[in-house]
């Protein structure tokens, strides 16, 4: 990891500031969030943003005095439900019967397979021809944050540690030069922020693929491919038929076949017991 980032005082005045505000608050705020700080405590002007995401991204992933790459998180879009429960006790022991016994489908394998993938939009198709699999997937929207490489490497270091098995790590993106660029960029600090090794391999698009499969350019770019512009078929071939290669479906269904075992043993147990929870508490 590289500490070597010497930026002028005055950027330097700016981030320590800045990681200051980020430390005043008890939860995770986004560059847009401290941007705006930034803007009303140290006199920065709105057309100092792409200005200020440089800074900022050079002092996360260089470790600059205190900065790294979780610092800030990405932004999101979610609903925080709280509050909801069962309406009665009699409710929470009939709940019990969805309960399914799931086992680690990656237990059996000699390898641990990861997906990452270019084209956020595709992310249902990913998620269906992955499913079998039970394959984690990895949607990168574009570029990789700092954010979210600094997950990837973290992640692959326990998946290491629980494991012990080699890990694949497979992309799917599109081509042109910014599909060719995006992968390389965050396996560039993904390989150096984590301290397992890891296999990485790009599935495609290549242009093999896109002259087997006659695709359409962008019509925007001629003599560029998208991802999405892969027929239904050849990305099916293209996503199991890779993935067929890494994981063995036989031993998936070996788990899958302990799971139905367990859940029938544990039902059995469970209606006597809900049984004797009518008999005591009631209705």
């Amino acid at each position: 990891m590289s500490n070597n980032y010497r930026p002028q005082k005055r950027v330097a005045d700016i981030l320590d500031w800045a990681l200051q505000k980020v430390k005043s608050v008890p939860y995770e705020v986004s560059l847009r969030w401290l941007f705006y700080q930034v803007l009303q405590g140290k006199g920065l002007t709105k057309d100092s943003y792409k200005k200020f995401v440089s800074w900022t991204a050079i002092a996360r992933k260089r470790f600059w005095n205190g900065w790294n790459p979780t610092t800030l998180v990405d932004d999101s879009r979610e609903i925080l439900y709280n509050g909801s429960g069962y309406a009665t006790p009699r409710d929470w022991v009939e709940s019990f019967k969805e309960y399914n016994c799931i086992l680690d489908k990656r237990s059996d394998q000699d390898s641990i397979t990861v997906i990452m993938f270019e084209a956020h939009a595709m992310r249902a198709q990913f998620e269906h021809y992955g499913a079998p699999f039970f394959v984690t997937l990895i949607p990168f929207k574009g570029d990789a944050s700092i954010n979210l490489k600094w997950k990837i490497a973290k992640w692959l270091e326990q998946i290491s540690e629980t494991y012990r098995k080699p890990i694949n790590t497979l992309y799917f993106g599109d081509l042109d030069p910014k599909g060719l660029e995006i992968p390389e960029n965050a396996m560039r600090d993904i390989r150096s922020w984590c301290r397992v090794p890891f296999r990485y391999e790009r599935i495609g698009l290549t242009q093999e693929q896109v002259d087997r499969w006659h695709m359409p350019d962008n019509p925007e770019r001629p003599g560029q491919y998208q991802w999405e512009a892969l027929s239904d078929a050849a990305a099916k071939e293209l996503i199991e038929g890779t993935l067929t290669r890494m994981i063995d479906l036989t031993k998936i269904q070996a788990v899958i076949e302990r799971e139905k075992a367990a859940k029938a043993l544990f039902y059995d147990q469970l209606e006597e017991l809900i049984d004797q929870y009518y008999m005591e508490a009631g209705p």
